[in-house]
């Protein structure tokens, strides 16, 4: 790979992974601001964090990695395409 292709390549990683991640948190932050009780259940359990807490233990935190979960299955970063079904399916009749 030449240093121009290698250049190329990084660059395209960088903005990639800004978008991506800024794309995913603008979604969070509608949804919880979009369900107040959301918000309430989030703040409530990052402030049960003490100080200076190690960002490990942040990342465990279960209703935060729900929050992160749901926002992310309702606006996936990439869509997946080329889903079949196994067999003919109707729906609403």
């Amino acid at each position: 790979m030449t240093n121009a292709e290698l250049r190329d390549e990084l660059i395209t990683m960088l903005f990639a992974g800004h978008e991506t991640t800024a794309n995913s948190l603008a979604w969070a932050f509608y949804w919880i601001h979009y369900y107040p009780e959301v918000k309430q259940k989030l703040i409530a359990e990052l402030n049960s964090l003490a100080p200076n807490t190690d960002p490990v233990t942040v990342a465990k935190l279960p209703y935060l990695s729900a929050v992160v979960s749901e926002t992310l299955r309702i606006h996936p970063v990439v869509l997946f395409t080329g889903r079949q079904l196994k067999k003919p399916m109707e729906v609403m009749g």
